[in-house]
């Protein structure tokens, strides 16, 4: 191996403590360019425009489709008595749909953020991959 590439690797292996704050800053950067372009008085209008009927209906039915898909933990994590207990499982479960959905960083934010939220339940790796991948 020549001596480019050997800098190379050892380069990034130095840097692998700085990967994820590199992915944030990234995502960050992107996410506050997105949000600059946001128009807030159009969007201040077209809330003047809808109906207080209507906003109310999307949030029960947002409200109602987090309850429910905080079930999935429930399930998924199978019996009660291995803990951790039903609302546990249910608020890790409704916390990582709402950010990994609404948020839209999905499939890298959901896994990620259960394993990291299961881990001070006292549910171990194994366990919690377990019950993301359905086996």
């Amino acid at each position: 191996m020549s001596e480019s590439p050997r800098l190379a690797i050892a380069l990034l292996a130095r840097l692998r403590g700085l990967w994820p704050l590199l992915v944030l800053v990234v995502v960050a950067w992107l996410g506050w360019r997105e949000m600059k372009e946001i128009d807030l008085v159009a969007v201040r209008g077209l809330l003047r425009e809808t109906g207080g009927d209507l906003i109310l209906a999307m949030i029960a039915i947002t409200s109602l489709n987090l309850a429910l898909f905080g079930f999935y933990d429930v399930v998924a994590l199978g019996p009660l008595s291995r803990g951790p207990s039903l609302g546990a499982r249910w608020m890790v479960g409704m916390v990582s749909f709402a950010w990994s959905n609404f948020l839209t960083v999905g499939p890298l934010a959901g896994p990620a953020l259960r394993l990291w939220l299961y881990r001070p339940l006292g549910v171990d790796g194994p366990r919690a991959r377990a019950a993301l991948t359905g086996t």
